[in-house]
């Protein structure tokens, strides 16, 4: 009768560490296999909040009437935040109800944040008084008891507008930059950041009726 021969102590050794190394070799080609999925999904994220961002920008550029910010013609003397007339109807349309003839769209990042930051507001000498345009109200009347352009002043006395902000949304994130310069045509860039993921992202914008 034949006797089974058994593992001798080195191949038991051999066969645990040849196991152990597969173990580990499937383990770290499925953890870099999950890191490669999260950085994509990163940069597909913010690539895309990009790039909704940039056309949101643009298309209400391209129409705005008045700039009113102050911009340079040089990338290096960018500044951080855009404000213009609104060459649209008023959207949402219980805006009309002011019957105010000016309303002006700003962008910015308030600070601490790294959100963009959209304010529909109009000019006004008076107070601003919001009773009459509460956020759940189907129509928003009376904020002032006049509306004017940015730069009005009064004839009595030298006092000039001050903004109303009739809406603050927010519409894009991961921004840690953002900067406009130029005239006509405006040039826009934005930096986005999501952990170790990074996106510059710029456009040029012509503005047709400036």
């Amino acid at each position: 009768m034949k006797t089974q021969r058994a593992f001798t102590l080195t191949e038991m050794i051999v066969a645990i560490t040849i196991f152990v190394l597969i173990v580990v070799a499937v383990f770290s080609a499925h953890t870099l296999s999950q890191r490669a999925y999260r950085e994509g999904e990163r940069a597909a994220e913010i690539s895309q909040n990009g790039r909704v961002i940039l056309e949101r920008m643009a298309r209400e550029i391209r129409q705005a009437k008045e700039l009113v910010t102050n911009l340079s013609y040089s990338e290096t003397e960018a500044t951080s935040s855009l404000e213009f007339e609104d060459g649209h109807i008023p959207i949402p349309s219980r805006y009309q109800d002011l019957g105010s003839e000016y309303y002006y769209i700003r962008y910015h990042i308030p600070a601490g944040t790294q959100d963009l930051e959209r304010q529909y507001r109009v000019y006004c000498f008076d107070s601003c008084d919001f009773t009459n345009c509460q956020p759940q109200s189907a129509t928003c009347t009376n904020v002032c008891s006049s509306y004017h352009r940015w730069n009005a002043t009064q004839e009595t006395t030298p006092t000039s507008t001050h903004p109303c902000v009739l809406e603050d949304k927010i519409i894009g994130e991961y921004l840690t930059g953002l900067g406009f310069w130029g005239s006509s045509v405006i040039s826009v860039s934005t930096t986005l950041e999501k952990e170790d993921k990074s996106l510059n992202l710029k456009t040029k914008v012509y503005g047709r009726n400036l």
